[in-house]
């Protein structure tokens, strides 16, 4: 269907995909694996007061309790699954589509698009039936590095260890309830610390639901973010004994309670600096290259440098989409990175002085150098793209603090820049309204 609004910004060639399903018949998994999680631990919770010959009021009361810890945490996903997962795929979709997508597959997906039709080998164009093609690998793709049914494996894990943390905090003091000579009884008495243990287990579990409900919030969760609550809630207990052997008890709790509610990268910094102290290491901080990039700070650098990304070319060489993916940031964001980067990679830190003319992005040079090229073609020589040259050529110059780049070597690097293979995904992206679509 042609466009069927009179929208300047959208010409003859934007087609509203009309067999598309609409997005929201799909959002029914998280219910039905809601279901299955009840069902799962309503039969778990069963099969132990059977199998321990729970006191009736013993099982209904352990089984209650659990079914509903277990439900808190498990519902932050079942959101996720059945309206963020969701949100976050058209985020993709509202970026690559068309000639932005074929371009996205020729960058990184090459071998496998022409495999399966979505690319033909010499073709730059792509015809519609090898954008059908292209939609359906990048769909394919998404689902096998980000699909719902990735997190089950990380989530199912999770659950098991909630399940049996809050078994274990709920039987301990109701033990009294049980029968004389009850052999859990006897099982539970061997453990000691128990105030110390629930208080770290509770800690973990209030960081783990909370954070997973933050991450929700913002639709940046990640499989890797429920593997880090396993291993969190695991290890809750080790790390609290650990840190509060030589503290008193009154004391220990509390801090075994606050040491389970920091995030695993917080307490990986703790110990890396009290190893650090102890072993008297004085590493100077090296100066972070990617906080040079507009819109990075500390933090998002470190979220990049988890996914193996601490220089600027790094940065050019990772695929944007998984990046987004396993960074939690806007797919639009990582795409300003990456149009950043590539005028750094040129420039060098020369690039900063461009900031205030509104050229240290990729997109905006080659927007330039399109103006250029079509005043040389209709022979003018004085217009205002070559004004805004002519500025920049001069913040080069004064960064250098030399008459060198003169404006034929600016008008070439930028000519470089626009010529960037990675500058026209960035362009069919979103990045020019007159890309081909």
């Amino acid at each position: 269907m042609a466009n069927p609004i009179d929208n300047p910004a959208l010409d003859d060639s934007y087609v509203v995909a009309e067999e598309d399903p609409p997005v929201a018949s799909h959002r029914k998994v998280g219910r039905r694996i809601g279901a299955a999680i009840i069902l799962l631990s309503l039969t778990l919770s069963l099969a132990m007061g059977i199998g321990l010959q729970f006191p009736l009021i013993l099982a209904l009361l352990a089984g209650g309790l659990t079914l509903f810890v277990v439900m808190l945490a498990a519902t932050p996903y079942l959101r996720f699954i059945d309206h963020g997962w969701w949100t976050r795929y058209e985020e993709f979709g509202n970026q690559l589509w068309g000639h932005a997508l074929s371009q996205y597959l020729w960058h990184f997906w090459h071998r496998r698009a022409e495999a399966t039709g979505a690319l033909a080998r010499g073709q730059t164009v792509p015809d519609a039936q090898q954008q059908a093609k292209a939609a359906g690998l990048f769909d394919a793709i998404y689902r096998e590095q980000y699909g719902p049914d990735a997190f089950m494996v990380p989530l199912t894990l999770l659950l098991f260890v909630v399940f049996f943390e809050a078994n274990y905090v709920v039987l301990f003091p109701l033990k009294e309830m049980l029968p004389g000579g009850h052999p859990l009884t006897g099982y539970l008495a061997q453990f000691g610390h128990f105030e110390l243990q629930a208080s770290a287990m509770s800690g973990a579990y209030m960081f783990v639901v909370g954070d997973a409900v933050n991450s929700v919030r913002k639709r940046c969760l990640n499989v890797s973010d429920v593997y880090w609550y396993v291993l969190r809630m695991l290890l809750a207990v080790p790390i609290a004994y650990s840190i509060t052997l030589a503290l008193p008890d009154s004391a220990a709790v509390g801090v075994a309670f606050a040491l389970g509610a920091l995030p695993i990268d917080s307490i990986i910094k703790l110990l890396r600096r009290l190893v650090n102290s102890k072993l008297s290491t004085n590493e100077a901080d090296q100066p972070d290259p990617l906080l040079s990039l507009d819109g990075v700070t500390p933090a998002i650098a470190s979220q990049l440098e988890a996914e193996g990304v601490s220089s600027i070319d790094q940065l050019l060489d990772m695929d944007p989409v998984l990046l987004a993916i396993h960074t939690g940031l806007p797919f639009r964001f990582i795409l300003r990175l990456m149009s950043q980067a590539i005028v750094r990679r040129h420039l060098g830190d020369a690039a900063f002085a461009l900031a205030p003319m509104g050229l240290a992005d990729a997109i905006s040079i080659a927007r330039l150098v399109r103006d250029l090229q079509t005043a040389r073609a209709q022979g003018q020589t004085d217009s205002p793209a070559d004004k805004v040259l002519d500025g920049a050529c001069q913040l080069l110059q004064s960064v250098s603090k030399a008459a060198w780049p003169d404006r034929q070597a600016v008008e070439f690097v930028f000519g470089n820049i626009a010529a960037y293979a990675y500058t026209g995904l960035l362009m069919s992206a979103g990045g020019d309204s007159s890309a081909p679509a």
